[in-house]
């Protein structure tokens, strides 16, 4: 059994325009589904929006 810090993930990122995520506009969302595997807890279920380097202007390490 793996140790109790351990997290097993399995996701899937889908998007309707890759080129746009991954050029022109970071911050295109894309959709997010999977599962996470916890020791000790369930397993959990995830879906919902992901975005690949959303600029966030209040900290300054995430800017371009």
């Amino acid at each position: 059994m793996p140790p109790a810090s351990t997290w097993i993930s399995e996701l899937t990122i889908r998007t309707e325009d890759l080129w746009q995520m991954l050029s022109a506009d970071p911050a295109h969302p894309a959709r997010i589904t999977g599962q996470v595997n916890r020791p000790r807890a369930r397993s959990r279920w995830l879906d919902g929006r992901f975005q690949l380097l959303p600029v966030d202007s209040g900290r300054v390490e995430t800017g371009r």
